[in-house]
């Protein structure tokens, strides 16, 4: 799973956005860019200590411009688990959650519109992982394209509830599981 953003940019922070993804460097003897289109193998993710994002990959098209990134987190994962193997007081539950706690690497995106003033964020949303998990992986890459560029360009998200609110509304399907941000930076999901 990924989780989207769409950030709307003034027309400089557009400028300033598009220029920094083409000149990203990419450090090819760091262990993500070694092993990429690949994820690092379990082995080697297993002795590796968190990792900042880092750039790992980058791309230009005619309509866009980009970056992948990776790091190493640990994030929050919620497991189903057994009601009637935890005991009696877990047993008068219909479904009990735990938390446990995944070293991962992440796969994220950056990329740039080059017509339009609009940058698209993607980050590894763990298909369990805890909200605050997936809020924390998008704060981090907002941190790294702010420390890239020098200044914060990556601030005003775009509600893109009105977009994808008749699809959620369609009798035709079924949404299984839909998580939104608000404009005010709350989370919501519909199961």
């Amino acid at each position: 799973d990924k989780g989207l953003r769409v950030y709307a940019l003034t027309s400089s922070d557009a400028i300033k956005l598009r220029s920094a993804m083409k000149s990203l460097k990419v450090d090819q003897a760091s262990t993500f860019a070694a092993h990429f289109p690949y994820p690092v193998p379990d082995s080697v993710l297993a002795a590796l200590p968190p990792q900042p994002t880092s750039p790992i990959a980058k791309f230009q098209l005619s309509s866009c411009s980009g970056a992948l990134f990776s790091s190493v987190n640990i994030i929050d994962v919620r497991e189903k688990l057994n009601a009637s193997q935890l005991g009696s007081v877990a047993s008068k539950y219909d479904e009990v959650y735990g938390i446990k706690r995944m070293k991962v690497q992440t796969f994220n995106a950056v990329v740039v519109s080059e017509n339009y003033h609009y940058a698209y964020v993607l980050v590894d949303a763990h298909y369990d992982a805890t909200v605050g998990s997936r809020n924390a992986l998008h704060s981090m890459i907002v941190d790294a394209i702010t420390t890239l560029i020098g200044s914060k360009v990556l601030s005003e998200t775009v509600n893109l509830l009105p977009l994808i609110e008749p699809i959620y509304n369609s009798g035709a399907g079924l949404v299984k599981r839909l998580h939104y941000t608000t404009t005010t930076e709350t989370g919501n999901q519909q199961w």
